[in-house]
């Protein structure tokens, strides 16, 4: 049986909680609106709404430790109007994740071969 998204969050958030929050250069040239980058940079993981989690998430582009920081968040919010799984599937197919860690390859695949919540 696949894992739900809720199982697969809770895996990304064990394997992917070693990547502390920074907000990058990349993410910071696109993050220019204040209040956004405040709440991105003030607020726990967990508690960022799904919309301020998704627009780092689609928006950080060559930030592999940004992505993969957010990426348990991004799991938490799929099913809600910003963020469904296959939208994130396609991003992870994006990332050169062949030269991940182990546990995270494993994680990876797991999100890849989930389907999308009903």
């Amino acid at each position: 049986m696949a894992a739900t998204t809720d199982e697969l969050a809770a895996r990304a958030y064990a394997v992917f909680g070693r990547y502390p929050k920074k907000v990058t250069p990349t993410v910071a040239t696109w993050l220019s609106e204040t209040e956004l980058r405040k709440r991105v940079k003030t607020t726990r993981l967990r508690a960022l709404a799904c919309e301020d989690v998704a627009s780092v998430w689609w928006n950080a582009t060559g930030d592999e430790r940004s992505l993969k920081h957010f990426l348990p968040r991004v799991l938490e919010c799929v099913g809600c109007r910003f963020v469904t799984l296959s939208d994130v599937q396609q991003r992870l197919r994006t990332l050169a994740t062949d030269s991940w860690p182990d546990d995270e390859r494993e994680v990876v695949r797991e999100i890849l071969a989930a389907e999308e919540p009903r």
